[in-house]
């Protein structure tokens, strides 16, 4: 019990408060959608579009950080000449970055849930939740591979911003956002790539962080 707080201790920034606050920001959008007249009656459809738009950027606030301490070039040479498994380390650093991802998510919705509409929870996470675990790896492996969190939140954020801007024009059929896709867009095979770049990006770090050598340069 005591690693993890040291874990939390070591992951606690602005940045992680930051994902924080956007979560609480989401679920604040969708209690005041009706009330605050944005539109005349909530829909689920209003919902995903909040989540799967703003969700990524609590991934990536969020893993962006998870290797912020061990990762600064004064800490990193002292790490990587200890006796310890890398994978061990950085699957236990994820395992608590997702936690942390899941409890911000679900907690919202289950507000949302109850204060505003039904949700049925499988239909609404496989709408929202891709984008937001790719961006989120993404933010990691970048993180690792240019050993620093800058660059892991620099990368996603510029991909999350050109996707914006662009509408899924230079990323073709890895659209990040539903609403973005035209028509004859592949839905279905389009989240499922996106969860399986996701579960590349975690093998890529896993692979980067097992050199030692990389990060002792």
């Amino acid at each position: 019990m005591s690693r993890i707080w040291l874990n939390v201790k070591l992951i606690n920034s602005s940045l992680v408060w930051a994902a924080a606050g956007v979560a609480v920001v989401l679920v604040l959008l969708a209690l005041l959608l009706e009330p605050w007249h944005f539109v005349e009656r909530a829909e689920l459809y209003h919902i995903q579009s909040i989540y799967e738009y703003m969700f990524p950027l609590v991934a990536v606030f969020m893993m962006s950080q998870l290797f912020a301490e061990e990762l600064q070039p004064d800490v990193a040479g002292w790490l990587m000449s200890l006796p310890f498994r890398s994978w061990k380390l950085l699957l236990g650093r994820w395992l608590l970055g997702m936690a942390m991802l899941a409890l911000l998510y679900l907690g919202g919705i289950l507000i949302i849930h109850y204060c505003v509409l039904p949700i049925s929870l499988p239909a609404l996470s496989y709408q929202v939740l891709p984008p937001a675990l790719w961006l989120g790896q993404l933010a990691m492996l970048g993180s690792i591979a240019g050993r620093s969190y800058a660059v892991g939140l620099g990368i996603p954020l510029f991909y999350w911003v050109l996707e914006t801007l662009t509408a899924g024009v230079f990323t073709r059929r890895l659209y990040l956002f539903a609403g973005k896709m035209p028509e004859y867009a592949e839905w279905v095979w389009n989240r499922n790539m996106l969860l399986a770049l996701s579960g590349l990006a975690l093998l890529l770090s896993l692979l980067i962080f097992s050199r030692r050598s990389y990060f002792i340069r």
